[in-house]
């Protein structure tokens, strides 16, 4: 008897289980439904913000971002996150107060003067963009993007001889974008 009732109840616990790796095999579902159990958990809204943010649902990236610093405010990479979209969106003023408060958590952190040094670069503040670069290179000089970064902004700043010199070394190093802005640079393109 015990077997006839599992033979009759296997398929429909089997179709069931199917069905839930089915809608867990999208990890926005996986992380909603996480959300719904554990809704104090600011991972959870920071992995699913990243979800968004690569699908460009930048709104509910910001959201699911801001829920994050809401609940766990020392949550750094939550604010390098969210400063990064608000880059990629151009609000750079929303960004370098994001990167600000990512430095006060975690002061050396590479990306934390990379991603600022890009912001500043867009409110056309190049000394400060410069100043970031140059932290950036500090915590990390085999980074040849930062090079780059601060070569372009020497160069935007007019300071040809700086620009040179990390261009220069940025291309040393392999950064082929590097290469081609020195050539840009020498031809006055």
């Amino acid at each position: 008897a015990a077997f006839i009732i599992l033979a009759l109840v296997a398929p429909l616990l089997y179709a069931g289980l199917r069905e839930r790796n089915r809608v867990w095999s999208d990890d926005e579902m996986l992380l909603t439904e996480a959300i719904e159990a554990s809704p104090g958990w600011p991972r959870l809204y920071f992995v699913r913000g990243i979800i968004y943010d690569l699908r460009n649902d930048y709104n509910r990236a910001l959201k699911d971002y801001d829920t994050a610093v809401k609940l766990n405010p020392a949550f750094k990479d939550a604010y390098n996150n969210r400063g990064y979209l608000y880059y990629e969106l151009k609000d750079y003023g929303k960004a370098v107060e994001d990167f600000n408060r990512a430095g006060e958590l975690a002061p050396e952190d590479y990306w934390v003067y990379f991603n600022r040094g890009l912001a500043f670069a867009g409110l056309g503040k190049y000394k400060e963009a410069a100043a970031d670069f140059s932290a950036a290179i500090f915590l990390d000089p085999d980074r040849s993007d930062a090079f780059n970064n601060r070569g372009a902004v020497y160069m935007a700043a007019g300071e040809k001889e700086k620009a040179a010199s990390d261009l220069n070394k940025a291309c040393s190093m392999g950064y082929e974008a590097a290469c081609k802005n020195l050539e840009k640079m020498k031809t006055g393109s």
